[in-house]
């Protein structure tokens, strides 16, 4: 079984140009969940959540600087993906 996770705005699901998405969310193989993820959280919130939770890997997401999660959050693992990389869960 694959997973797809779609994290974008959900009405870029209508434009044409993401209609080949309707493949994957139709095939009987995949379960395909949209789960968008806005952004937009402040640092402060961020290193509060990652605190309470204590995860073992981050990949950070809509961000220009991935590479700085790795000095806010110290003694966890980046995980950085270009776009389009595909991550395995």
């Amino acid at each position: 079984m694959v997973k797809v996770i779609f994290s974008m705005w959900p009405e870029y699901l209508k434009k044409p140009e993401f209609r080949a998405i309707d493949q994957l969310k139709n095939h009987p193989g995949v379960q395909f969940h949209e789960i968008h993820t806005s952004g937009h959280a402040r640092v402060q919130d961020l290193q509060k959540l990652v605190g309470s939770i204590k995860p073992k890997k981050l990949c950070p997401m809509h961000t220009d600087k991935p590479e700085l999660f790795g000095e806010t959050f110290k003694g966890t693992e980046m995980i950085l993906l270009k776009d389009g990389e595909v991550f395995e869960l």
